[in-house]
């Protein structure tokens, strides 16, 4: 009789240690499921700082122009591409004088970055191609050394000037030196009663520089992909995908790529 309570007390203890375990396994999977759709909570709420994110990832920027006439939205035309990565930046300028297929920000709807670049490059030569075919009724010398000008990658630099107090970003100044921008334009090509549209070709060791402010920038929608700007000249925005649900921020202090000044850009090296 004795031995049969032991046996009884036994099961009884594996019984309950079991549904321990298995009460411990369902509040961490639990936990891991809170955990996890936290993290995702952050990574859709938290901005991104900006030079942190182009020495770190990949993105693409687009340069268009805009004013209160003319906002940003779906008809917007793209009139250059800019890609970071890791440091570096290549550049693609993006014609329409000769083809009336303008890019906008409405016609990049479902792309991914290769096919967005595929579109880019494939406007670009067809342009060329229109224009040389143009030019060549009447200055085939100039046509026939028009070339499409390949990008390529080139280091970046991050400058910055701080508000006031000196302990928070004001400004910052991306720049990248000999840059060779795909498509673009060169001269007008001179006729003998007046002059043709100019010839598209591209523009070898460009100096490319961009000065975004925190106190300058905005956000809008297309076909429901959200977008952040920042105004970087007079009516030109410098434009993004943003799937957060606030703006991108500056670099902070202490990042060793950003080199800071507190009185002008004008007093850097």
């Amino acid at each position: 009789m004795k031995k049969l309570i032991l046996v009884t007390l036994a099961s009884a203890s594996l019984l309950a240690l079991t549904a321990c375990a298995s009460s411990s396994k369902e509040a961490t999977s639990d936990n891991s499921k809170s955990n996890t759709l936290e993290t995702q909570k952050k990574v859709d709420t938290a901005p991104f700082q900006v030079g942190k994110d182009m020495m770190k990832n990949e993105r693409v920027y687009y340069e268009a122009d805009y004013d209160e006439d003319n906002p940003l939205g779906v008809n917007t035309e793209i009139k250059k591409v800019y890609i970071f990565k890791k440091g570096k930046l290549s550049a693609y300028d993006v014609p329409y004088d000769y083809v009336r297929n303008n890019i906008t920000l409405g016609s990049l709807k479902g792309l991914n970055q290769r096919e967005i670049l595929n579109k880019i490059v494939s406007n670009n030569k067809k342009v060329l191609d229109a224009a040389k075919e143009d030019v060549q009724k009447y200055n085939p010398d100039v046509a026939a050394k028009a070339e499409y000008i390949e990008p390529n990658s080139q280091k970046i630099k991050i400058e910055a000037l701080t508000d006031p107090s000196g302990n928070t970003l004001a400004k910052e100044r991306i720049s990248a030196d000999n840059v060779n921008i795909s498509g673009g334009y060169v001269d007008a090509v001179h006729e003998e009663n007046g002059f043709s549209n100019g010839l598209s070709s591209g523009s070898k060791n460009s100096f490319i520089s961009f000065t975004l402010s925190n106190y300058d920038k905005g956000a809008f929608t297309v076909f429901n992909q959200n977008y952040a700007f920042f105004n970087i000249s007079d009516n030109t925005a410098f434009i993004t995908e943003n799937n957060s649900s606030a703006l991108p921020e500056l670099d902070s202090l202490d990042e060793n790529f950003v080199k800071v000044q507190t009185e002008s850009f004008d007093d850097f090296d």
